[in-house]
């Protein structure tokens, strides 16, 4: 009796991890359908943003290339500036 039990709770697991596993496998096909898309849609953007960066790295010159990166690590690079003022005490 107690075998019994166990093998039907066994079965009904089986199933369960079955069924599981179909809506993983469903779900993954899904998402790496959208996946593709996307990755066409950045790859496609990331070249066109490439080639007019190219044409504007070739229009300026190779000397001002490095200007160029320069500029853009001075831009991108967030700096801080704290002043401590104290009056009467206070930190302002």
């Amino acid at each position: 009796m107690a075998l019994r039990k166990r093998l039907v709770f066994a079965e009904k697991g089986e199933n369960f991890l079955e069924f599981k596993r179909e809506q993983l496998i469903f779900q993954i096909k899904k998402l790496y359908k959208d996946y593709l898309g996307y990755r066409k849609e950045f790859i496609t953007i990331y070249s066109k943003t490439l080639k007019k960066l190219y044409q504007t790295y070739k229009e300026m010159g190779k000397r001002n290339l490095t200007l160029i990166s320069k500029l853009s690590k001075i831009q991108f690079t967030p700096t801080i500036s704290i002043q401590y003022v104290k009056k009467i005490g206070i930190v302002v």
